[in-house]
């Protein structure tokens, strides 16, 4: 198994793809740092001695080290040292393998490869002055690394690497000069002067305000080369200058130099707004002096003929002579150096098509074309554009969003239209306004000229209730305008679909075949293609979705075509939803969850009967997501409804949805009647199945409200109609809540026989997510029994478990059980990773119940490492989520939290620790975890 030290950042242990944090006391971690960085030779053990603990009496330093030696063999392996009497060194034979041994052999060999190794700070979050120069040696060759992979991607012309690698040691070290000119004349060769020219000019403003100096002489030279190329002596063009700078596309733009390099024409390809036309001028600007003849721009109008297009061929190259200008052209250009670049030919494919073709057959110009579809011509070769890249979420500082070209067009065009435009506050609003404008150039520089009058707030909020700027809306107007009528009236259909779909999907909704047709609007640029395994689904972009929807004007039939389509689809996925396959329905439902939150709206408002039965198929899934807000309001609509508006089966299915969510949110009362309502309903109708579902979440509201005797018989009856029904899964979860009840109520070997009975029963059944529950119940049940060992045992396998299930929430509750497993027999440095990781996942998905256990894994943690404060903040937001949610707490584990709690609060005194409790009730858990991360285990 490859193990991995990770020393370069936070100090880390990785095995087999996971990672884990080295949970031992900082001055091990520094003395782990000392034998790392002098691996090469065994180092004096009096020498780490007086070193670590400079202040201490020489016999104390030597005892501190034999013990800080066995808490490091402890923590990264025995094989790892060799100890000597006098010496100790590393093992060159380890089977650890370090990073900081690849960044050392980079000094020999450049490798992007240990470029990557660096992480961080050496032993970052480690406090020690020895550990100092090694920082300053690591970081030194870091950079020098990074330099040095810089200069050999300049001298191979790999431009885009360049500008990758030279932003990346520009990060380490913004006054480099050497490493801002390999960019600019990166910048310079991909075509972007104007970016190369700003380069220049931020290196200048950091010089002058970190140094206050000037730049080098061979950095202003190169600058003043390019500010100065005038035109002498560059080949003839047509082409407008560029007013602003050229932003991504680098690969893009390598692409397509050595396509047309291999091929005589080129055809760049895509929707309107995508960035053809500026991608082509600027391989042209860039490619000048390569054409003697010249570059030249002709555009392609609607109606065009080819005679047009041979008259400003010859208009563009300054050719009059009388007589067929097409003839003469293609003679003229047997043999010339020349660009040809024919923009936006889908006006007039079939003329355009015509006069590249014969260009290509004649002539040896290179040619250009951009289009919304393929010209379909011999020898045409085409390059496909896509949108921007735009980042995944917002976590990362705004230097590092500025790696994704989405982001940094829109904050450079905004910072020109408005001065005052400040990217720090408003990272979250960017990146959503971005993303909800597809990534789509033009789109973005629209959205960013705006924020000169528009605050982004407000933006944001306009964006999809607004029409789509002229300039777009000619854009897709112009691709639309040629589809046949059976085209144009699938386009708009498609419009109903809220995010992709599938090709069944489509033809569900249009009511007839359309697979021809949307390869035709493939073609054209007006949807895009997605590619998931062996999965194709497709989609339109946002500004085309708002063009294609104001032309049907929310047809009610296309609605209710997607909407019952929704239902049977989600009709097929639900039994699979609380099945041993439920993961892998959870995330093909994922593909079409926009869509079944759109077809739950609209029949909520217009098919209430329609909406209950889609409600009822997909609450399983929407509460696995959390994603309850389309859900909710379809069971606030129809719940509203008079009783005789809605049938009974209507009116059933509503209950136990609303029941259902009620129980997700923990809202006890709700839940209890809801459901107890359905269940009679379902009874009544002889609906066993869904009596059983309504029984089941029913007990489970009440054993959450600690009404452990009254689960019994319920939880008895249960297994009971479902070993009738043939439901062994769901038999077996039952039981599995049947243990917990007696575990509560104190039966606690007939519950760890259940627990046992069931866990056997998950794992035949190969159903995860069941075994991670009854190892969890096996974990409380044992430590109720005062068998700590075989508590901790059964925690670590349901995290091990709950690791492989897509269900944050779980883990989270997990990594929290297991850390109280811990804290109970004292051992809460060990518990401190596994909370910090609960607090993360919270993060993610702050659910009631699971975030509750993880502020109460805090609590007992922080309070056991000796930090009060932290521990009074933990218990405050905890007490808050019972007090809010009416949680239930098991009257064994109040008592020991009280036991801690009072131990604390004599630590702080009665008042500040009363007032920390309340200031935690206003507090974000994401402040909470910040200072969470912050604590020394070693205290």
């Amino acid at each position: 198994m490859a193990t991995t030290l990770h020393l370069l950042g936070y100090p880390t242990v990785e095995q087999d793809g996971t990672s884990r944090v080295i949970s031992t006391r900082p001055k091990t971690l520094a003395l782990l740092g000392l034998l790392v960085a002098g691996h090469r030779r065994p180092i004096s053990r009096e020498w780490l001695a007086q070193t670590l603990w400079p202040d201490d009496e020489c016999a104390q330093a030597r005892a501190n080290l034999r013990r800080h030696l066995h808490m490091l063999r402890q923590a990264i392996g025995s094989d790892a040292l060799l100890l000597a009497r006098q010496t100790v060194r590393w093992n060159p034979e380890s089977r650890l393998d370090v990073d900081v041994f690849q960044l050392e052999r980079s000094a020999e060999e450049p490798d992007e490869r240990a470029a990557d190794s660096y992480g961080g700070e050496f032993c970052q979050s480690v406090y020690d002055e020895s550990l100092e120069p090694h920082r300053i040696a690591y970081r030194t060759l870091y950079e020098n690394c990074l330099d040095a992979l810089v200069g050999q991607a300049l001298a191979r012309e790999r431009h885009t690497d360049v500008v990758r690698l030279a932003k990346r040691a520009l990060a380490h070290n913004p006054l480099s000069e050497p490493t801002v000119r390999a960019l600019m004349r990166a910048l310079e060769s991909l075509g972007d002067r104007i970016g190369a020219l700003n380069e220049y000019r931020a290196l200048c403003a950091r010089l002058s305000s970190d140094l206050g100096t000037q730049p080098e002489p061979e950095s202003v030279a190169y600058f003043e080369e390019l500010l100065y190329a005038g035109d002498t002596g560059r080949s003839p063009t047509n082409l407008p200058p560029e007013e602003t700078s050229f932003v991504g596309r680098e690969t893009d733009l390598e692409r397509l130099g050595a396509t047309v390099r291999a091929q005589q024409v080129v055809s760049i390809v895509g929707t309107g707004g995508i960035g053809k036309t500026r991608l082509a001028r600027r391989f042209a600007a860039h490619h000048l002096g390569r054409y003697t003849t010249g570059a030249f721009l002709i555009s392609v109008e609607p109606g065009d003929e080819p005679a047009d297009l041979w008259r400003r061929i010859a208009a563009a190259i300054g050719f009059a002579r009388p007589g067929n200008p097409s003839a003469q052209i293609a003679s003229e250009l047997e043999s010339k150096h020349i660009l040809l670049i024919f923009d936006s030919c889908e006006h007039a494919s079939k003329a355009a098509g015509e006069v590249l073709e014969r260009l290509s057959e004649q002539t040896s110009a290179h040619v250009i074309a951009t289009t919304r579809r393929r010209l379909r011509i011999r020898n045409e070769c085409t390059i496909e554009l896509h949108p921007l890249e735009l980042p995944a979420s917002v976590e990362g500082a705004s230097d590092l969003l500025l790696q994704y070209s989405a982001y940094r067009l829109f904050v450079e065009r905004a910072a020109a239209a408005s001065p005052t435009f400040r990217t720090t506050p408003n990272t979250t609003i960017i990146v959503e306004l971005i993303r909800k404008l597809d990534a789509l150039p033009l789109a973005i520089e629209l959205a960013a000229a705006r924020t000169k009058v528009v605050p982004l707030h407000i933006l944001l909020r306009q964006l999809g209730t607004s029409r789509i700027p002229e300039r777009l809306e000619d854009a897709i107007a112009s691709s639309y305008v040629v589809l046949t009528p059976e085209q144009r009236r699938v386009f708009c259909a498609l419009s109903t679909f809220s995010s992709s779909f599938s090709l069944n999907a489509a033809e569900s909704v249009c009511a007839v075949p359309v697979e021809e047709t949307i390869a035709e609007l493939v073609e054209a640029s007006l949807l895009q293609t997605i590619r998931e395994a062996e999965d194709v689904r497709y989609r339109m972009l946002d500004a085309i979705r708002v063009f294609a929807s104001e032309r049907i004007d929310g047809n009610p039939e296309l609605r209710l075509r997607h909407a019952r389509y929704y239902v049977q689809l989600m009709n097929e996925y639900k039994p699979h939803f609380r099945s041993a396959r439920e993961i892998d329905y959870f995330r093909r439902a994922d593909a079409d969850a926009e869509n079944i939150n759109s077809a739950l709206r609209w029949a909520s408002e217009n098919d209430p009967a329609l909406a209950a039965m889609l409600a009822r198929s997909v609450v399983h899934y929407c509460v696995f997501r959390w994603n309850l807000a389309a859900i909710t309001d379809v069971v606030e609509r129809i719940g509203a409804l008079p009783p005789d508006a809605v049938g009974v089966e209507t009116r059933a299915a509503i209950l136990l949805t609303s029941g259902l969510i009620a129980k997700a949110k923990i809202a006890p009362d709700r839940a209890e009647a809801d459901l107890r309502e359905a269940r009679e309903l379902f009874r009544h109708q002889e609906n066993t199945i869904d009596e059983i579902e309504a029984l089941f979440a029913l007990s489970v509201v009440i054993f959450n409200q600690g009404r452990f005797e009254e689960t019994l018989p319920l939880f008895e009856q249960l297994i009971s109609m479902q070993s009738t029904m043939g439901d062994e899964l769901g038999a077996t979860q039952t039981t599995l809540n049947l243990a917990a009840a007696l575990t509560s109520l104190g039966t606690l070997e007939r519950a760890l026989e259940l627990q046992q009975q069931a866990l056997d029963a998950f794992e035949r059944l190969h159903f995860a997510r069941g075994m991670g529950y009854a190892y969890r119940a096996k974990s409380l049940t044992f430590n109720s029994l005062g068998r700590d060992d075989e508590a901790l045992e059964a925690a670590r396998a349901s995290v091990a478990v709950f690791e492989t299930v897509d269900d944050s929430g779980w883990l989270a509750d997990a990594l929290a059980l297991l850390s109280n497993q811990l804290s109970e027999v004292g051992r809460y440095r060990e518990a401190l990773p596994f909370v910090r990781r609960a607090l993360h996942l919270m993060l993610e998905n702050a659910l009631p119940l699971q975030t509750r256990n993880a502020c109460q894994a805090a609590f007992e943690t922080a309070a056991g490492l000796g930090y009060p404060k932290i521990a009074a903040l933990a218990l405050g937001i905890a007490q808050e989520l019972i007090r809010t949610h009416r949680l239930f707490v098991t009257p064994h584990y109040e008592g020991y939290l009280s036991h801690i709690q009072e131990g604390v609060s004599r630590q702080l005194g009665e008042v500040q620790f009363r007032v920390l409790c309340a200031e935690a009730a206003t507090m974000s858990l994401k402040s909470f975890s910040d200072a969470f991360d912050a604590l020394d285990a070693d205290a």
